[in-house]
C-alpha cells in the first residue's frame, strides 16, 4: 500500500497579501488549472480511495482528482476548525 500526500492548488490566500486573507478561501483560476492538470497526472496512479479535509480549497481540488479515479471522503481535523 502506498500513501500519497498532496496539498492543495492555489487559493485566494496564496494569491494575495498576508493582510487580506479570507477564512475559507477557494481555489483561484489557476489553482483549478493546477488542479485539473494534478487529476490527469494522477489518474495513471489507479488508486481507490481519497480523504481530503472539508475547507473549501482542499475540498475543491480533491473534487478534481475524484471525477477521475476514486472515492471521496471528507475527514475534519482539529485544525481546519476555526
Amino acid at each position: 500500500m502506498l500513501l500519497y500526500l498532496i496539498r492543495h492548488a492555489e487559493s485566494q490566500n496564496n494569491a494575495k497579501p498576508a493582510y487580506s486573507r479570507v477564512e475559507d478561501p477557494s481555489l483561484t483560476a489557476v489553482g483549478r488549472l493546477q488542479a485539473q492538470y494534478l487529476a490527469e497526472w494522477i489518474r495513471v496512479l489507479e488508486f481507490d480511495t481519497l480523504i481530503t479535509s472539508p475547507v473549501l480549497r482542499a475540498l475543491q481540488t480533491a473534487r478534481k482528482i475524484h471525477d477521475h479515479t476514486c472515492l471521496l471522503y471528507t475527514s475534519p481535523s482539529p485544525r481546519d476548525r476555526g
